[in-house]
């Protein structure tokens, strides 16, 4: 509705002719309800320019805000599986599929980085990108992802079984996300399949509890491994001319733990 307002009077008379009671009465009506209107037409807007604000400056922080130590960026070069072994110590959400041939043979000394000092995670991946050509780094629902350039599990990028993820334990949760590609892992009665690297006690007393409605596998993992801090989802891959999953699992401070699969993607 547009709303026109009275004109102002002039010398107590509208158009500067003369008033009456009855009249003033009128006007005093007519004026006191185009105000209330105007006054509740501006907090409507108000109100959705406000709602507007929060949904899309949320939805924008939700990529933006992850931060991680300023000190990581020197160790941007390093191998990717090094990389998310600094990531795990500093307690940032982070994922990697990586090639078996790529897997580190030991675990890296520990990096001293000050904590204090923190920068954006994406200009830790737009500086592990500038220095790696076959793999990429990028955020990924507020998870720190490093996947190959070419020849990536195409698995990860499927829909996630249509379940409700209510769980308690890291390895169980991701036992009946892999479960498609080997039934083994889920199956009834005792379970196939003992972790390589050991059980993570701590990672088995996480609670999961996610919808995989609308998600991907990869976006699972990262759901899991934001409700598990000092984890990092990891993916190894075979070196085989088709790219398949061999083990997954997580890695936590100098430790891991990996299912082995038997699948084809």
């Amino acid at each position: 509705m547009t709303l026109v307002a009275p004109r102002e009077r002039v010398n107590g008379a509208a158009d500067g002719l003369q008033e009456s009671p009855a009249s003033r009465r009128i006007y005093s009506r007519w004026s006191a309800s185009y105000h209330a209107l105007d006054r509740s037409s501006f907090m409507r807007t108000t109100l959705v320019a406000s709602v507007a604000f929060l949904v899309f400056g949320l939805t924008g922080l939700g990529q933006t805000s992850v931060r991680v130590p300023a000190g990581l960026v020197d160790a941007a070069g390093t191998a990717p599986g090094i990389l998310v072994h600094y990531l795990v110590e500093a307690s940032i959400p982070a994922g990697i599929e990586l090639q078996q041939s790529d897997m580190p043979l030991t675990f890296p000394p520990k990096l001293a980085v000050d904590g204090r000092s923190t920068i954006p995670a994406a200009e830790l991946s737009k500086a592990f990108n500038e220095r790696h050509t076959t793999y990429r780094a990028e955020i990924v629902d507020g998870v720190f992802v490093i996947r190959p350039v070419a020849r990536r599990a195409s698995y990860l990028d499927q829909a996630a079984p249509p379940i409700r993820l209510h769980v308690r334990g890291i390895m169980a949760a991701t036992r009946k996300l892999f479960a498609p590609l080997d039934p083994r892992l889920d199956a009834a009665g005792p379970r196939v399949g003992t972790p390589v690297g050991g059980v993570d006690l701590e990672g088995e007393a996480v609670d999961i509890d996610t919808d995989t409605a609308g998600k991907s596998v990869l976006n699972v993992l990262n759901a899991i491994v934001n409700h598990a801090p000092g984890r990092a989802w990891l993916a190894l891959t075979t070196d085989q001319e088709t790219t398949t999953i061999g083990q997954i699992g997580f890695i936590r401070a100098n430790a891991f733990s990996l299912l082995p699969i038997s699948g084809r993607r």
